[in-house]
């Protein structure tokens, strides 16, 4: 269970709510906003009690629900957090060739398993990708999980022919 902090748009008002899958969320989320999502934080050890502490805390900020504007204050409370709780960008990876860019992105995203688990399809679909590239009809939901996370796509990847 986690606490995250998700912004619409790059100056939009800041979602501060409670998930067991943030990634999974994000993608829900991102389906009913016309502006898109970015994950700003993670807590990874969170509580409905910490969401329901922060809320209070920027209650002065609040502009619906859960939603936040991005206040001075909050924004330096998310900066003393875990940008993305991504690790370090792994150096030995090889993203000079479509297929390369793809295992980068499935890397990045956690793996073949947790991409699954996201997407909601059986683990072997996208360990395949590695191989094959990612399917044309998979690539906007990857696009927006890879968004989320701050991970760069390749030139092209949403559009066909594109180079």
């Amino acid at each position: 269970m986690a606490v995250y902090f998700i912004q619409a748009g790059t100056d939009g008002p800041v979602k501060i709510g409670f998930a067991e899958d943030v990634d999974r969320r994000l993608v829900k989320m991102q389906a009913d906003n016309h502006k898109s999502l970015a994950i700003l934080a993670i807590i990874e050890l969170g509580s409905r009690d910490l969401e329901a502490s922060l809320h209070t805390r920027f209650r002065q900020e609040r502009s619906a629900g859960e939603w936040f504007k991005p206040s001075v204050e909050l924004r330096e409370y998310i900066e003393t957090l875990p940008k993305n709780g991504l690790p370090p960008k792994p150096r030995h990876l090889r993203t000079n060739t479509p297929l390369g860019e793809h295992a980068y992105i499935i890397h990045e995203l956690g793996g073949s398993t947790r991409l699954a688990r996201w997407l909601g399809i059986d683990p072997n679909v996208p360990s395949n990708w590695h191989k094959r590239g990612i399917p044309w009809r998979w690539r906007p939901r990857v696009a927006t999980l890879a968004r989320g996370r701050d991970i760069e796509l390749p030139r092209g990847f949403l559009h066909e022919g594109a180079a």
